[in-house]
């Protein structure tokens, strides 16, 4: 049980504290690689499509491909990492 100082107690088992504490790692780690990747586009409009441009994959840099790559596996692990967590949540509380 974890009580905070206004007086609230949190029933958390041990599997809730290890799950949310590698979801937040997890999260993290998306936007620490998110950050470090090169952006070529024009903020906010370009998912509207304005300004569109063909990104030629034969020009990319080995580092923006490699963090591409990493960003697409991260995210996939945080996808499946968060449903794992509110499955933990629903069957182990």
């Amino acid at each position: 049980m974890i009580t905070l100082t206004g007086g609230t107690e949190f029933n958390m088992g041990i599997w809730e504290i290890i799950s949310a504490a590698v979801l937040i790692l997890v999260s993290i780690l998306t936007v620490v690689v998110v950050a470090l990747q090169n952006h070529n586009s024009s903020g906010i409009s370009a998912l509207a499509g304005a300004g569109a441009q063909q990104y030629n994959k034969a020009n990319e840099r080995p580092r923006d491909r490699m963090l591409s790559n990493v960003t697409k596996y991260v995210a996939g692990v945080l996808f499946v990492l968060t449903i794992i967590v509110n499955l933990i949540k629903i069957f182990f509380s």
